[in-house]
């Protein structure tokens, strides 16, 4: 049970971490994501 809940916070860590990243690239420079 724990190994479970450990991995649904590794994963919701992962997708806010994956958010932010691409927030902060998108204030960046937006002809780098800019085509995606």
């Amino acid at each position: 049970m724990f190994k479970e809940i450990t991995d649904s916070i590794l994963t919701i860590i992962g997708l806010v971490a994956f958010i932010i990243l691409a927030i902060y690239l998108l204030n960046q420079d937006p002809s780098l994501v800019g085509p995606i």
